[in-house]
């Protein structure tokens, strides 16, 4: 039988079948930001443990920092300051790659991932950001957590899921030379607005009412494959 590129990822990262459709997977990725990355490492510190594979774990700084020229560690947010500054502070101390204020690789976190090569075809990525699942556009199983489960993923390299469903959404049609939306064939419908386009894998877990809940989204069709 046929297998999604889905399924042939959850396959290799599967180390245990726990039943009910949950299965404990591998982690190959596991990116942080100073907003909740910094509770993660710091619970972990505080329990006496390290994370399990710092060359593989990777902090920015992204949430509650300024966008203003000259940016400091004080931030027009209230307590921003004490989160960039515990954040990095744990990370240093756990030998982890950070993209700290003022590195040239700083910046949102699920958009420095594809720029630095972080997430790649075929790997397991998790990030304490619900816009993580994005990164499925590059053929990668990638979803948002908690920190609590991101504390988990730093000291196991692994993961709890329940295998969700899956969906398939076909789009087909040419894209409007003026980038509204698509036209298609029956009668030039077009679709406008933000249409999340992950040409392979999208791992939706978010309770948001999107009508995706739960659910594996694979987009195909000539529009995506063109």
């Amino acid at each position: 039988m046929a297998r999604t590129l889905f399924d042939k990822i959850w396959d290799q990262h599967l180390i245990a079948d726990l039943g009910d459709g949950t299965g404990l997977l591998a982690i190959d990725r596991i990116l942080l930001h100073e907003r909740t990355g910094g509770v993660a490492l710091q619970s972990l510190a505080e329990a006496g443990r390290r994370p399990v594979m710092p060359r593989q774990t990777f902090v920015t700084m992204d949430h509650v920092v300024d966008t203003l020229p000259g940016r400091t560690d004080r931030t027009i947010m209230p307590t921003g300051r004490d989160f960039i500054v515990a954040t990095r502070t744990a990370a240093r101390d756990a030998g982890l790659t950070l993209f700290d204020l003022g590195d040239p690789g700083q910046g949102i976190v699920h958009v420095i991932s594809p720029e630095q090569a972080i997430v790649l075809p075929g790997v397991t990525l998790v990030c304490p950001d619900s816009h993580t699942c994005s990164q499925g556009a590059l053929g990668a199983l990638a979803w948002g957590i908690g920190s609590t489960e991101a504390e988990h993923a730093l000291a196991t390299g692994t993961l709890r899921a329940k295998k969700p469903r899956r969906m398939r959404i076909t789009i087909d049609g040419e894209l409007a030379t003026d980038g509204s939306g698509i036209n298609n064939d029956a009668g030039g419908i077009r679709l406008d607005g933000a249409i999340q386009i992950d040409s392979n894998v999208t791992f939706d877990t978010d309770d948001g009412g999107t009508g995706s809940d739960g659910v594996i989204t694979l987009v195909t069709g000539s529009t995506v494959s063109s």
